[in-house]
């Protein structure tokens, strides 16, 4: 008995460390979008990517969390191809 609540201890730890590193992935690749939208311009005042970089952020953000809420596996298989084998 004990040894299948630790497994389950086990598995949820290991799911919350997922989340957060998939999390720390999303920040990098939004910063890998601004850093390739404003490095060209050679300046933090365009006004067009910034609008693009919000409008993305938010998109994938409500996409996220509209795709949790209906389908739930594809995020988990989703997990489980950026955890690989």
């Amino acid at each position: 008995m004990t040894s299948s609540l630790a497994r389950k201890e086990r598995k949820r730890r290991g799911h919350e460390d997922r989340a957060s590193s998939n999390g720390v992935t999303q920040c990098l690749d939004f910063a890998l979008i601004g850093l390739a939208l404003f490095w060209p311009a050679g300046t933090f005042d365009y006004w067009q990517a910034w609008v693009f970089l919000g409008i993305f952020v938010v998109l994938s953000a409500i996409y996220t969390v509209y795709v949790g809420m209906k389908n739930p596996e594809v995020l988990r298989a989703a997990d489980a191809c950026r955890a690989g084998p």
